[in-house]
């Protein structure tokens, strides 16, 4: 793996941890800061070991909108942003 890919991969890991734990006003301000697209940018990758990664952290995100960041018409913000 070339030091551009282990960045990536450590990258990732390090925001799906952040989605394990982090409370609803925390998701916020990750969201805000562009962790669903950094996520998804990671579908693009052909590594399933950081694929399995990055879709953990996405589920983990929409669960708590689902829970949590509901716009006026019940929609999930976040799964509004990942369309």
């Amino acid at each position: 793996m070339n030091d551009d890919m282990q960045v990536k991969n450590e990258a990732v890991w390090a925001l799906s941890n952040c989605t394990a734990s982090a409370n609803p006003i925390q998701f916020g301000i990750l969201v805000e800061k562009g962790l669903i697209k950094a996520l998804g940018n990671v579908l693009k990758v052909n590594d399933v070991r950081m694929l399995a990664v990055a879709l953990e952290g996405l589920d983990n995100t929409l669960a708590n909108g689902q829970k949590h960041h509901l716009d006026e018409n019940n929609d999930n913000k976040f799964a509004l942003i990942m369309e």
